[in-house]
């Protein structure tokens, strides 16, 4: 893996962690994942063309996403092992289940165009949750999981 300004040893080995159980059929998907974590996370929350900085980049995140013989389940079925992994380590230890309580509320003309997930008093406005419960040893400060 290249060694590129920002990136440290820590968030490489974190990544290799993450998708080290990683099952794809075309081991060039693994390597683009891997790559696409080393950009994503350099800037995170940022939109896609602005992580991966350059248009090559970005035109390869967008056909990772799209590629008909890469799913979800591949992708995250490192992450899943890893977390199972940590969860192993943490049994004779509590385990948190944190739970993100942020909301976002849309403005919509045509509301159940996004679904009802919560209504709050304002019957014009339609909100969303941002994340579910993570799981977080009560010693460690970081996530197992974040889904």
């Amino acid at each position: 893996m290249e060694k590129r300004r920002g990136s440290g040893d820590a968030a490489e080995s974190w990544i290799e962690a993450e998708v080290s159980g990683s099952q794809f059929a075309d081991e060039r998907h693994g390597r683009r994942l891997r790559r696409l974590l080393e950009l994503f996370s350099d800037k995170v929350g940022a939109p896609t063309p602005w992580a991966c900085q350059d248009w090559a980049n970005t035109k390869a995140a967008y056909r990772f996403f799209d590629n008909d013989r890469i799913d979800e389940a591949q992708i995250l079925s490192g992450h899943f092992a890893a977390t199972r992994e940590r969860f192993q380590a943490a049994r004779s230890s509590p385990v948190l289940v944190l739970h993100d309580t942020t909301e976002f509320i849309y403005h919509r003309e045509d509301p159940e165009s996004i679904g009802l997930v919560h209504r709050p008093p304002n019957r014009n406005k339609r909100s969303r949750q941002a994340g579910g419960p993570g799981p977080t040893p009560p010693k460690a400060g970081c996530p197992m999981s974040r889904v």
